[in-house]
């Protein structure tokens, strides 16, 4: 029998994580996460991670693998994978991802259960079909050290020297992120190895995506993050702070952290009312950048299905397109 893989993408706040429990719960399935801030440790307000109350558990494989931690949140009866991975220092990337998923999804295929890969980064879940040529690249760590000394425009230069083809592909994003144009020379400098077997080869994909109006979106992530704000992201970050995280850490790179960060200090500074207000209007500004870019990416990426959030009976057709895909032997 040929597996199957349900994937369910689209931007941030459009209610993927509800809708893959709905239907992870009705066709006994789990949960893999595709979310490259989700993976870290102490970050379970800022990042939004839906699991309520749930407690993590931890499930033993036999083995360690880089200092991950696998285990799962039962939400409504439904195991959601990809969460909590490692601490807030490790800089988790798309070869990481492959390495935990190589485990979750061969052991959910075990027991006879339905994968349901939920996200909104997109290499994470492209790289599941079509692993890239530089994942098994090594980091250099002290080639990174050096370059982590320069400015953004020096790496520009540098990347411009070594590989302009590269440069010239990159978006402005790209262009203006230190550790991309870091990853991108490291890459260009020491050449490409052998890619990883593809995890979904082989498998029966359907692709689900969640859109919506931009401006019925920008309120939904608005709300969202005036939520995640009450829910104690300041004080979330203040306890990493003290914690000795470093402001620099990969985990506090996500969009929320920033504008906290830029106000928090060293984390000694109180902030002000006036200050929390500035710093939810630089991060709602950020997610609704975020939340553009990644409907770009999925619409030229991957070959999905959009169903429109607008339409208030969305849920009942995405349940009977799905069922009716899954029941088909």
């Amino acid at each position: 029998m040929t597996k199957k893989a349900l994937i369910i993408c689209g931007p941030t706040a459009v209610g993927k994580t509800s809708l893959g429990i709905m239907l992870a719960k009705d066709l006994g399935g789990e949960i893999l996460s595709a979310d490259s801030r989700q993976v870290y440790t102490g970050l379970d307000v800022l990042t939004g991670k839906d699991v309520g109350d749930s407690r993590f558990r931890i499930c033993e494989f036999g083995f360690k693998d880089k200092g991950f931690t696998f285990g799962y949140y039962l939400v409504n009866g439904v195991k959601i994978w990809g969460l909590d991975i490692v601490g807030p220092e490790y800089l988790f990337n798309v070869s990481d991802y492959l390495r935990y998923a190589g485990v979750i999804l061969p052991y959910i295929w075990d027991r006879n259960k339905l994968p349901v890969i939920v996200g909104g980064t997109g290499l994470y879940i492209k790289a599941l079909l079509e692993p890239p040529e530089t994942v098994n690249l090594k980091p250099d760590w002290e080639l990174r050290q050096r370059l982590e000394r320069l400015s953004v425009a020096s790496l520009q230069k540098r990347l411009q020297k070594v590989n302009k083809e590269k440069f010239d592909l990159m978006n402005y994003s790209d262009k203006s992120n230190p550790r991309r144009l870091i990853r991108a020379i490291e890459v260009s400098r020491f050449g490409l190895e052998p890619r990883h077997e593809a995890l979904l080869e082989g498998c029966d994909i359907l692709f689900v995506g969640l859109r919506a109006a931009r401006e019925v979106l920008y309120r939904r992530i608005d709300k969202r993050l005036e939520q995640l704000i009450k829910g104690g992201a300041e004080e979330e970050i203040r306890r990493l702070l003290k914690r000795g995280v470093s402001q620099s850490s990969p985990a506090l790179s996500a969009t929320g952290a920033k504008p906290f960060l830029a106000k928090l200090g060293d984390g000694g500074k109180s902030l002000t009312d006036v200050d929390r207000k500035e710093v939810l209007q630089r991060w709602q500004f950020a997610d609704h950048g975020l939340a553009r870019q990644q409907i770009t990416w999925f619409r030229h990426q991957l070959p999905v299905e959009w169903f429109d959030i607008d339409n208030r009976g969305y849920p009942g057709t995405v349940h009977k397109w799905v069922n009716d895909w899954y029941n088909k032997r």
